[in-house]
């Protein structure tokens, strides 16, 4: 999915609250397939949006930033570069999963990881993403590369190919916010 194929929308999902002293959302949302939206990336800027309480997400995502360089992850299945991305398992809070996945897919461990957002995706299944980013001040990848990784790089571009076409929104999203500090 193209950051073309994304409109912006400051509408409010039904049911959710609009809390103005707590940090306001901007989300996009694509271009739709058949009539269909295939997500939603629910982004930090300055718009209202729905909050997703952590227990609705299944998925964290984790955009961990070496200086100016991205961290990306390759894994044997699927093909592409990815953002170390992992399932919630039982009795898992989203943030633990987050803490997890970073140590299982690239050995690294955050000391912040900061919330830029969630994405909401229907196609195949509907599910929630929390997408968090971190900085990252140490690469132990000399020592030991996870098992079920192929390659893990650092990349001042984004590297082809993507294991997923909503990598570049989320990316773009984050660097913006890196830019103009909503963090």
């Amino acid at each position: 999915m193209a950051a073309a194929a994304l409109t912006a929308s400051g509408t409010t999902a039904p049911g959710a609250r609009r809390n103005d002293s707590a940090p306001v959302v901007t989300y996009l949302q694509p271009a739709s397939r058949g009539g269909r939206a295939l997500c939603r990336v629910h982004l930090r800027g300055s718009k209202p949006a729905p909050e997703f309480p952590p227990a609705s997400a299944q998925l964290a995502v984790i955009i961990p930033f070496f200086g100016d360089l991205v961290v990306w992850v390759r894994k044997e299945q699927p093909a592409g570069w990815q953002f170390p991305t992992s399932t919630r398992r039982s009795g898992e809070t989203i943030l633990e999963v987050a803490k997890r996945e970073l140590w299982d897919s690239a050995r690294i461990v955050a000391s912040k990881l900061d919330l830029l957002g969630a994405v909401r995706s229907t196609d195949p299944k509907p599910s929630t993403s929390y997408v968090y980013m971190c900085d990252v001040r140490h690469l132990p990848w000399a020592y030991e590369v996870p098992e079920d990784v192929a390659e893990i790089g650092v990349f001042a571009r984004t590297p082809r190919p993507l294991a997923s076409a909503w990598s570049e929104v989320v990316l773009e999203a984050a660097l913006r916010a890196r830019r103009t500090g909503l963090r």
